[in-house]
């Protein structure tokens, strides 16, 4: 009775593990991934000669990823930004543009820790980004006027041939994990059974 019942409780856990395991395939397809900013995001402003926006650009990186990825974005534009009860904020993902259709934009310093009396330029903009540089300080005629955080959002993998591809084979994969364990369980439950008929 004792074997059984361990017998039992074993194939118990083979079949959860089986629906645990089933779609880890698939999921590593499909399954939504974070982006954030890299460990050195390389991060660079500039703005047009009106002055109408800022152009943030840098580095960013895929989780599970050692891909990184040039962004460029406005850092005020109204694409990017939302009204949560009155106060205006950021999205978690703006939209990304391609910074070669702006040609003729000027540089804004960026300083990647806190500069001293002498580095700070007494008019114009600057930004501060200190370590570990995934946010900065924006500063305006030596005045402190905003804080900002480079984007980190969650999304789907685009659809590209190779996944696309790929996902039938994930497919049977995960579909094979969950036949192989549940046959292995059911095998052990008939071998025990088995065995307990010759001991009887």
């Amino acid at each position: 009775m004792n074997r059984m019942r361990r017998t039992t409780e074993f194939v118990t856990g083979i079949l959860v593990l089986a629906v645990v395991a089933s779609g880890c395939a698939t999921d590593a397809l499909w399954d939504e991934r974070r982006h954030y900013a890299a460990e050195n995001p390389n991060l660079t402003l500039s703005m047009p000669p009106e002055g109408w926006d800022i152009l943030v650009e840098f580095d960013e990186q895929s989780e599970g990823s050692g891909k990184i990825r040039r962004r460029a974005y406005w850092l005020v534009s109204p694409a990017n930004v939302i009204t949560i009860d009155g106060a205006p904020r950021s999205l978690s993902k703006p939209a990304f543009v391609n910074p070669s259709a702006y040609p003729g934009l000027q540089p804004i310093p960026v300083f990647l820790r806190t500069p001293s009396a002498e580095e700070v330029p007494a008019l114009g903009l600057f930004a501060v980004s200190p370590p570990p540089h995934d946010r900065f300080e924006l500063w305006h005629d030596g005045t402190l006027s905003g804080h900002y955080e480079l984007p980190s959002y969650y999304e789907r993998p685009e659809p590209t041939a190779g996944r696309v591809l790929l996902t039938p084979f994930a497919l049977l994969a995960d579909g094979g994990i969950v036949v192989a364990v549940t046959a292995a369980g059911l095998g052990l439950v008939v071998l025990v059974l088995y065995l307990n008929s010759e001991t009887a």
